[in-house]
């Protein structure tokens, strides 16, 4: 794995979550839109519960879903920190900024006093030494546990 690719994800992840969060919302609200009806004999349908419990397999494999991902941020988190250690002040800084902070450019350079020209230029060169990381540099960062989901082939 790639030193970006810790980077990126951890840009990612508020933005995964949040979906993740609007999915959960999205199958609440469609539970409180049914309701029990009766058949034609006048007995309550059978399909209502299959529903609601569908609704509620779907809801508690998305909060599973948000939990792993909050942890797979909190890992990538920990692994861009270290390895930002690794490059030089100004392009940490900005690197970090942008992908961990998750800053626009514009609020970067307010923020260091300098141009976005030149706030650009050093995002440009922090992510050039970012990708030159070996790859077992970026891997010891990581948690095994990380590494394992990130390379077995999914069962899905």
């Amino acid at each position: 794995m790639k030193g970006m690719t810790v980077l990126k994800r951890c840009r990612a992840a508020e933005g995964d979550m949040a979906r993740i969060r609007l999915r959960i919302q999205r199958r609440r609200e469609a539970m409180e839109c049914i309701t029990p009806r009766m058949d034609v004999t006048g007995s309550r349908s059978t399909a209502e519960p299959d529903k609601m419990g569908a609704f509620v397999a779907a809801i508690t494999e998305l909060e599973a879903d948000l939990k792993a991902r909050e942890l797979a941020r909190s890992a990538e988190v920990a692994a861009a920190c270290v390895l930002l250690d690794a490059l030089p002040e100004g392009e940490s800084s900005v690197l970090h900024a942008y992908y961990v902070k998750r800053l626009k450019m514009p609020a970067i350079a307010k923020r260091m006093g300098y141009t976005e020209g030149y706030i650009r230029k050093l995002k440009k060169e922090g992510e050039n030494l970012m990708d030159a990381l070996p790859a077992d540099t970026v891997a010891a960062c990581l948690p095994a546990w990380y590494l394992r989901e990130r390379t077995e082939p999914s069962n899905t």
